[in-house]
C-alpha cells in the first residue's frame, strides 16, 4: 500500500512539473518566432481578445463520432471572426465594435444547403478515403463563393449532440431575423516554395490573419491524455485521421524546418490545443488556405 502511495504521489508531482502550454508563452525564448494574437499591433490597437474565438475544445471526434464538419466549422468561426476584426481595424483604424463570433452551425447551414460535405466523422473518412486533398479544402467550394453566415446566438444548439450539426430541416427552422450577419467571399491556398524565410510566414500571418490547414491526428492525440510539455507535436503512432487546426503563428529555428504555431481541434487533452507542428506534416505540404479580406460590414 505504501509503494502504492509513493508512486500516486511521483506522478502527480511529474503531473505538477509538466508546463501549461499557454498560448501567450510559446515564443518565449524563442528566435524567429511568431504569434499572431501576442503582437502588439493586434493586441493593443485592434483590441482583440483572443480567448473568445478558441472553440469547444470538448468536442473530441475519436468519442463522439463528430463529422467533419463539425471541426470545419469550428475552424472557420475562429479563423473568419478573427478576419472581420482585422479587416474592419484596417479600413477604419479602430476596433470592430461587435466582436462576436460568428456561429458555426451558420457554416454548417451553408454547406449542407450546397452539399458540400458528407457529415461523416474523420474515423470513417481514414484510411479508407486517402485523398487528403479532399480534406485540405474547407467546407466552401463554389464558383461565387458569396454566402451569408451569422453571429452568435444566431442558432441554439446543444454542442453535445453531434447529430445536430447534420440537421438541416432544424437549421432552416432557425430564425435568424434581425440577428448581424456577414458576407464570406472566400479564400484563398497559397503554396510557400521552399526555403521558406521567416519574414515571408510571419508577414503572411500578420497581413491575412489566421490561417486554415489540416493535421494527422494519431490515436494519443485523438484518444489519450497527450502531454507535449515542449510544445512540439510528435505523430507516435499510425494516422487515424487529418482534423483541422488553424494557424495562429510559426517558428523558424535556422535548423531547415518550419514550424506552424497551430490551434489544434479535436484534442483529447484541451491543455494541447496549441502546438507547433512540422509545416511538412499538413495534408498539403507547405500549403495554406487564407480567408479573404472582408469588405462589407452590416
Amino acid at each position: 500500500m505504501q509503494k502504492v502511495l509513493v508512486l500516486t504521489c511521483l506522478i502527480l508531482q511529474t503531473l505538477a512539473m509538466i508546463p501549461f502550454l499557454d498560448y501567450k508563452n510559446m515564443c518565449v525564448g524563442k528566435k524567429n518566432c511568431y504569434a499572431i494574437f501576442t503582437d502588439s499591433r493586434v493586441s493593443n490597437l485592434m483590441g482583440i481578445d483572443y480567448t473568445s474565438i478558441e472553440r469547444y475544445p470538448w468536442i473530441i471526434p475519436a468519442y463522439t463520432n463528430a463529422q467533419m464538419n463539425i471541426g470545419w466549422a469550428q475552424s472557420h468561426s475562429m479563423a473568419f471572426s478573427y478576419r472581420i476584426w482585422n479587416s474592419y481595424y484596417n479600413k477604419f483604424g479602430q476596433p470592430y465594435p461587435d466582436q462576436e463570433v460568428i456561429a458555426e452551425l451558420s457554416f454548417v447551414k451553408v454547406v449542407l444547403e450546397n452539399n458540400f460535405t458528407s457529415c461523416k466523422s474523420p474515423k470513417l473518412l481514414y484510411p479508407a478515403n486517402t485523398n487528403s486533398s479532399l480534406i485540405h479544402m474547407p467546407l466552401f467550394y463554389s464558383r461565387d463563393y458569396i454566402h451569408r453566415v451569422y453571429n452568435r446566438p444566431a442558432f441554439n444548439y446543444n454542442a453535445g449532440d453531434v447529430a445536430r450539426w447534420c440537421d438541416l430541416k432544424a437549421l432552416k427552422a432557425e430564425n435568424v431575423t434581425g440577428i448581424k450577419s456577414t458576407l464570406f467571399t472566400g479564400y484563398d491556398n497559397y503554396l510557400l516554395r521552399t526555403p521558406i524565410t521567416f519574414n515571408v510566414l510571419s508577414n503572411m500571418i500578420k497581413v491575412l490573419g489566421i490561417g486554415l490547414v489540416a493535421v494527422p491526428h494519431d490515436k494519443q492525440i485523438a484518444e489519450l491524455y497527450p502531454s507535449y510539455p515542449s510544445g512540439f507535436y510528435k505523430l507516435t503512432g499510425p494516422m487515424m485521421y487529418y482534423y483541422p487546426a488553424n494557424v495562429v503563428g510559426c517558428y523558424v529555428p535556422g535548423n531547415g524546418t518550419i514550424y506552424l504555431l497551430v490551434y489544434m481541434f479535436g484534442a483529447q487533452n484541451y491543455e494541447v490545443n496549441y502546438l507547433f507542428v512540422d509545416f511538412s506534416m499538413v495534408s498539403l505540404k507547405n500549403w495554406i488556405t487564407m480567408i479573404y479580406r472582408v469588405e462589407n460590414f452590416s
